[in-house]
């Protein structure tokens, strides 16, 4: 049996319905590769941005998360812009 119908705008590099496997090779594309020499920089001074990124993020999610910002006026707009 011959191949099934395919999805003309779906393609292996970007697909119609992202799994967890394509998420994580997106952000892994994004950090980019390994440094040449460790000589040259830090981890953290080169990937900087994404471990902020990530640090922000999960930062938001815990106070989300433990409900504080329900009592916070502050916290519930910080929430709420995002």
């Amino acid at each position: 049996m011959g191949k099934g119908y395919t999805h003309p705008y779906h393609t292996e590099d970007a697909p119609l319905f992202m799994s967890t496997y394509q998420q994580m090779k997106m952000l892994f594309e994004a950090v980019g590769p390994e440094q040449v020499s460790p000589h040259y920089e830090s981890l953290s001074r080169s990937r900087r941005g994404v471990i902020f990124f990530c640090l922000y993020l999960e930062i938001v999610g815990a106070i989300s998360a433990l409900g504080g910002y329900k009592f916070n006026d502050q916290l519930e707009a910080m929430m709420f812009n995002h």
